[in-house]
């Protein structure tokens, strides 16, 4: 159960870890494409992140 919550633990360190590097990234010369894609991935990112912390939280 401790494993448990110390890998969510870290899986969300990971996650925000992404989303602070796609928070920061630059729009500045990329496509429509590209920007749709690092904003897809970020919202996806903070879904999972809520997900994540909801399970801690049950705990």
């Amino acid at each position: 159960m401790i494993r448990d919550y110390r890998k969510k633990q870290e899986e969300l360190r990971q996650v925000q870890y992404q989303l602070d590097h796609l928070g920061a990234c630059t729009t500045v010369g990329k496509t429509n494409k590209e920007i749709a894609q690092i904003d897809e991935r970020f919202f996806l990112a903070c879904e999972k992140a809520d997900a994540l912390k909801a399970g801690l939280q049950q705990k």
